[in-house]
């Protein structure tokens, strides 16, 4: 029996202490702070609702029509009490304001209230409202299986280097059965089941725990069966401080597949992580930003890779100057490993804020900035990310930075269509250059299990994607095509002689083309019992894997769970 999910990486990375005692001291300390230091403020540490979850799509709903101004969108996920402030803000609003006209957003409201009743309960808000806080519990919240019969090869991504046509990214590409958190798909079946558990204890801290447990079958790797801990974190509070220890899947951005450096592509990270349990205000004249969210966290990449077990550092934060602009940036860095540059614990401190000259190359950074900009009115979300890697001459050269090293991300949507508000339209370009996941010293890349961590299309590709989804009391609908070109040609070579680089053409292999189109229709649970999905997708691959060849990919997939 295999097991890919926790094999290689929470383990190590809590051993590895022995032989990093330095770089992962932040990791005994959280521990004993989140055991011994008591909440304050009336907090609780509650378990965060897992990214993909439903939930989102009704928050997402209020939050584009403004009845929740203060929520910071781009950095997720949210704990089960922060989703409490958000539905008991948008209650307010919508009191003072009249009520809605949506039906929609009627029905969304009330759903939230109804899921997270304990926790809006436990928040004790409004004159004489009652008061149950939170004690100690042990939650089943829900178990699902599904089933996915597949007819979708993955193809390696690879970017060229030097002289040498070597691999230098450790990642696969097959959108129709990957963005969905490093669960493992075959090309051919899969039956696969997991279960949401929650525990607490008191207001001290709470604890998450997924696994998932799978079996394949497939013609080209036969039959395999494995166990994968999807979540499994201990969270806790130290007044505004969330702190949470273990695996868990953290994403930044406001897409579809969330943002260009963390997406919903890959596995859970096992990290440390400080955040801001709440929006902050910042003091003095700063308090013009808004509402502010922040985070960092200290992650350990596995064992799978080139270089195994390094370390990714990221900090993010975003900020709210005005109720309807959102405001964001990240910085990662990855570093260390079995195989990577050599350093002092200093230079690397100094290598992660940026504090040069310093002698040596020792790490690959990424740097990410993002807005959002919603016109409640009229249900409107523009939107507009960009990354880019490891690059000193932002100001002297643009073009490399923006254009060759960067990953783009542009989308817009509109929802509240209809005579009762049911329907949205999306719509979302991506453009990603030659090297925005990989650098020469990490040769795998930003990548878990073969997985990129951020912007799934990989580089030297572009893409529109474009949808239309329908909610209704009980039911969604939701179909989505897309049209993606990837170019497998460029290389990073010396033209000029003098050490100076750019990346040119060296072959003229056609393009590969993929078309797709995918559907979904799903029937939650209400707010507790069965619910059920199904999906069907379709791939058309022109020049499939840069050759002159074509195929066509195929999923169907069927999903059965119950949620207490």
């Amino acid at each position: 029996m295999d097991f890919p999910g926790s094999r290689n990486h929470l383990w190590p990375m809590l051993l590895s202490m022995t032989r990093d005692r330095t770089t992962w001291l932040c990791l005994p300390l959280a521990l004993v702070l989140i055991l011994m230091v008591p909440v304050r403020g009336g907090a609780q540490a509650t378990p965060y609702v897992p990214n993909l979850d439903p939930v989102y799509q009704d928050l997402d709903g209020l939050i584009a029509a403004g009845w929740v101004r203060t929520a910071i969108a781009g950095l997720r996920p949210y704990s089960r009490l922060t989703v409490a402030r958000m539905v008991v803000e948008a209650r307010a609003n919508v009191t003072r304001d009249g009520g809605f006209q949506s039906q929609y957003l009627r029905e969304a409201l009330d759903r939230l209230e109804r899921a997270f009743a304990p926790e809006i309960h436990a928040l004790c808000v409004g004159e004489g409202a009652s008061c149950a806080p939170l004690t100690d519990y042990a939650m089943l919240r829900s178990a699902t299986a599904d089933a996915t019969w597949a007819d979708s090869p993955g193809r390696r991504i690879s970017t060229s280097y030097g002289d040498v046509a070597n691999e230098y990214i450790d990642a696969e590409l097959n959108p129709l059965v990957q963005k969905n958190q490093g669960r493992v798909l075959a090309d051919g079946g899969t039956l696969g089941g997991e279960a949401l558990v929650d525990f607490g204890l008191g207001t001290l801290l709470s604890v998450q725990i997924r696994p998932r447990v799978w079996a394949t079958a497939s013609p080209g790797d036969g039959s395999n069966l494995g166990i994968t801990l999807l979540e499994g974190y201990a969270r806790g509070l130290l007044g505004n401080l969330a702190v949470e220890v273990g695996r868990n899947h953290v994403s930044r951005g406001y897409g579809r597949e969330a943002g260009p450096t963390l997406s919903h592509n890959a596995r859970g990270l096992d990290l440390v992580r400080i955040s801001l349990d709440r929006p902050a205000r910042l003091p003095w004249v700063l308090r013009v930003l808004g509402p502010v969210g922040a985070s960092a966290l200290l992650a350990d990449m596995g064992g799978n890779s080139d270089t195994p077990h390094s370390k990714l550092v990221v900090f993010q934060g975003s900020l709210k100057p005005h109720p309807n602009l959102e405001l964001g940036a990240t910085l990662l860095n990855h570093q260390g490993g079995g195989s990577g540059p050599s350093a002092t614990f200093v230079e690397r401190l100094q290598d992660v804020f940026l504090i040069y000259p310093q002698g040596k190359e020792i790490s690959d950074k990424v740097i990410e900035a993002a807005a959002r900009l919603t016109f409640p009115a009229a249900g409107l979300q523009l939107y507009m990310e960009v990354l880019t890697t490891d690059d000193h001459d932002l100001l002297s050269s643009p073009d490399q930075a923006l254009v060759t090293e960067a990953v783009w991300v542009v989308g817009a949507s509109v929802s509240g269509l209809g005579t009762e508000g049911r329907t949205q339209l999306w719509v979302e370009a991506r453009r990603a250059g030659v090297r925005p996941h990989t650098h020469h010293q990490f040769t795998s890349g930003l990548t878990l299990d073969g997985r990129i961590i951020g912007d799934a299309m990989g580089p030297l590709g572009k893409g529109l994607a474009a949808g239309v989804d329908w909610r209704g009391s009980r039911h969604t609908v939701g179909l989505l095509g897309a049209v993606e070109r990837y170019n497998g040609a460029d290389r990073y070579e010396d033209i000029s002689g003098d050490g100076r680089f750019a990346w040119v053409r060296t072959l003229d292999r056609p393009d590969e083309i993929r078309i797709r189109v995918m559907g979904d229709w799903v029937v939650d649970a209400e707010p507790r019992g069965f619910g059920t999905s199904v999906r069907v997708g379709y791939e058309h691959v022109t020049h499939s894997a840069f050759t002159t060849r074509g195929r066509s990919n195929f999923l169907a997939q069927v999903k059965l769970g119950y949620h207490w």
